[in-house]
């Protein structure tokens, strides 16, 4: 990602949250580039969270770091 500016990508989405302010907290953000930040949103929550957690590979290389 060097020389460009990441995207931020919530984790649980904002609408779970009862605040935005709450969905904003880093433990909920993860920095993605713009085409990983793109396929994770195709990706349904369920499976999200599962690669998150580590149980699945990404959709990208195999891992998400």
């Amino acid at each position: 990602m060097a020389g460009r500016v990441p995207d931020v990508h919530h984790i649980k989405p904002v609408r779970s949250f009862e605040t935005e302010d709450a969905a904003h907290e880093p433990d909920n953000l993860i920095q993605l580039c713009r085409s990983c930040h793109a396929q994770m949103e195709q990706l349904t929550p369920e499976r999200q969270r599962a690669i998150f957690e580590r149980k699945e590979s990404g959709p990208f290389d195999g891992t998400v770091s």
